[in-house]
């Protein structure tokens, strides 16, 4: 029991590793396409791990900017480390281990860390919606519904990031769930916004190397509002709690955006699968640099 009490984090990573390797078992997503333009698809990757990188400085800002400083190192290694507990079913590990190895690592206590996390994700998620409701409208081909719906939470979340609801709502959901007080901290607006810009770039990295990918892949001349796709398809990945990973969600909305772009069947599906295993490979990428920064302090 003293054991697992002293080194549960460390379970929780190789935990987070298998449900990976579960999950990929049972999915067809390690199928190499065919790659048309290697250069573009070399162009995709720097995008892709750029937009990582960015994650972490975000992650740093924010704590910062509520009086719980860090170093960029330890924010890489507390987001690389953690990237993978989203393929544990409930998708909340990730979390779990990412405010652990931050309260670990600096004696911060765990509950503050996990407030100033909720609100990250909040705001990413934010970010996300955003430019999920700028890529249909630029598009089109989406029912009133979709617009009213992502509309409808832009909204509420914004009220819940810069007001204090969330912060009732946050103390109430988890008091009852430890069955004590928890130690929530807000940080600056200033930091908030700050923040939001980080997450905004590292989001339009992504959507700049997925653009790359699709042109790799496909050799078609498309505009580059394509790439705007992966930000609608990592939203609703995110926001399907219940799936590990997101696993499939990503695939069947960028498959209904890549067909609305003018592509065919075929070639929407070779991307919309290949699209994972690059997403993975950024995934893998903030895990060893995490591993590596882990190690050398």
């Amino acid at each position: 029991m003293n054991y697992l009490q002293k080194n549960w984090l460390t379970l929780l990573i190789y935990l987070s590793l298998v449900f990976l390797a579960i999950a990929l078992s049972h999915a067809d997503y390690l199928v190499m396409p065919e790659i048309m333009s290697p250069g573009q698809l070399s162009i995709s990757f720097a995008f892709l791990f750029f937009g990582f990188i960015l994650n972490a400085a975000a992650w740093k800002n924010i704590l910062n900017g509520a009086a719980y400083p860090i170093s960029f190192g330890q924010s890489v290694a507390s987001t690389g480390l953690a990237v993978f507990g989203k393929y544990i079913p409930g998708k909340l590990w990730a979390m779990v281990g990412q405010a652990g190895l931050v309260a670990k690592k600096y004696s911060y206590p765990i509950s503050a860390i996990s407030g100033i996390l909720i609100n990250a994700q909040l705001i990413t998620i934010w970010v996300g919606l955003i430019l999920s409701l700028i890529a249909i409208i630029g598009f089109g081909g989406y029912g009133l519904e979709v617009y009213a719906v992502i509309s409808i939470l832009v909204l509420i979340i914004f009220i819940l990031i810069f007001s204090q609801l969330q912060k009732v709502i946050v103390e109430i959901a988890v008091s009852r769930v430890i069955g004590s007080d928890i130690e929530y901290v807000s940080s600056s607006i200033k930091s908030i916004w700050i923040t939001a810009l980080l997450y905004t770039i590292a989001w339009l990295s992504w959507c700049i190397g997925f653009y790359f990918l699709v042109v790799s892949l496909s050799a078609y001349p498309f505009l580059p509002f394509v790439g705007l796709g992966m930000a609608l398809a990592l939203t609703f990945g995110f926001l399907a709690i219940i799936i590990p990973g997101g696993l499939g969600v990503r695939e069947a909305v960028l498959f209904g955006w890549l067909s609305l772009a003018g592509i065919d069947p075929v070639t929407s599906t070779t991307i919309s699968v290949a699209s994972r295993l690059w997403f993975l490979i950024g995934e893998l990428f903030i895990f060893a640099l995490a591993i590596l920064l882990k190690r050398s302090n």
